[in-house]
């Protein structure tokens, strides 16, 4: 990151915490972005963030632990993909392409109600 200190002002990342696995990997990489920021006098936000799945309890459980990580780490933050959309990887299976590897990113569903357990996001 140190090419860039003298022309940005602020650090801005995609993270995005995969499986309930790879959180301590994850978790890593997000205090070793955390450390180069502070070290350089900058903020880091993460404007895309909230690994998706299909089954929502799932996802739920990908979102409080990446959620937890960056509020550990003092790192703002903005999760990707708030409201259904026909779009990649904000949909489900029987709407259309769909990436099994993504899942469904989105928090508010097809009928615009709230995901099961997705209701956590209100809690950070």
């Amino acid at each position: 990151m140190n090419v860039f200190d003298d022309i940005c002002d602020v650090y801005l990342t995609h993270m995005y915490c995969r499986s309930e696995a790879g959180a301590p990997a994850f978790e890593e990489t997000v205090r070793t972005f955390a450390a180069e920021a502070k070290a350089n006098g900058k903020p880091l936000i993460v404007s895309e963030c909230c690994w998706g799945a299909s089954d929502d309890l799932t996802r739920a459980k990908l979102v409080q632990i990446t959620l937890d990580i960056f509020i550990k780490h003092d790192i703002g933050f903005v999760a990707h993909a708030l409201q259904y959309c026909p779009c990649a990887d904000l949909h489900y299976r029987e709407d259309g392409r769909f990436s099994p590897d993504v899942g469904n990113l989105c928090f508010v569903g097809k009928d615009g109600n709230i995901r099961p357990g997705h209701e956590i996001y209100c809690d950070y």
